[in-house]
């Protein structure tokens, strides 16, 4: 038996939206974002995520959660608006946060359907000071080679290969290719979907930047998100 101490510490919350309705209760995104595509309402509902996300940050920060940031979550309808960036640039200036709090996720398919297109807008919110992740990298269908046509600040390792791994099966050595091949061409790595004390070991153990999942925190309010240091030292058992 042995212990090992690992220290966690919380520097980011990701937005998430949620309805909250009269007779259904709180509804998730699975409930009502198709109906949010039908109706042309998907571009709205992320500007007024961010500009919440953006605002609620800068309260944190403010009271002295200094080193905090907020990554909010962009659908395809926003990301493909022509003045995409000159929005994102206004409610910036208008919650007062420093761009370099930020950090916007898109996923694969966006990044992929105009690559052109798509490597410029990032460079322009780059240029902003906003920092660019690649969400659920893994479930779509780019390739490891593919990402060095993109300037992304982080890579985001999808669940789906953590979450049942035993962390010597092919989803972990699909985790630890990604994890080289992201580096090398200078990525920051995050694994999503950590649950479990051996899934947080495996993340250490493999050099990936950052961790997120239930482990850390569950999806919670704003008024009852804890920052900075949630677990200052862990107790990990490895049975010999």
């Amino acid at each position: 038996m042995c212990h090992l101490f690992i220290q966690i510490r919380v520097t980011r919350v990701e937005s998430h939206v949620r309805w909250e309705h009269k007779d259904r209760g709180v509804l998730t995104p699975f409930h009502f974002l198709n109906e949010a595509e039908e109706f042309g309402l998907l571009s709205q509902i992320d500007q007024q995520v961010m500009k919440q996300a953006f605002t609620q940050t800068k309260i944190w920060q403010d009271q002295g959660f200094t080193d905090f940031e907020v990554s909010v979550n962009m659908s395809y309808h926003l990301f493909n608006q022509v003045n995409v960036v000159d929005v994102v640039s206004q409610l910036i200036r208008e919650s007062g946060l420093k761009p370099d709090s930020i950090c916007i996720e898109i996923t694969e398919s966006i990044a992929l359907n105009q690559v052109t297109h798509a490597h410029d807008k990032i460079k322009a919110f780059q240029v902003l000071g906003v920092k660019v992740s690649l969400d659920d990298f893994g479930t779509g269908y780019s390739s490891l080679s593919q990402l060095r046509n993109f300037t992304f600040d982080q890579v985001k390792v999808d669940q789906a290969f953590i979450r049942e791994s035993t962390g010597e099966d092919i989803d972990a050595k699909f985790v630890e290719a990604i994890i080289y091949m992201a580096k090398l061409f200078g990525f920051d790595v995050v694994i999503e979907g950590i649950e479990t004390l051996n899934q947080l070991v495996f993340v250490r153990n493999n050099y990936a930047d950052k961790a997120q999942g239930y482990l850390i925190q569950k999806p919670v309010p704003r008024d009852e998100v804890q920052l900075g240091l949630k677990f200052e030292e862990t107790a990990y058992d490895e049975q010999k």
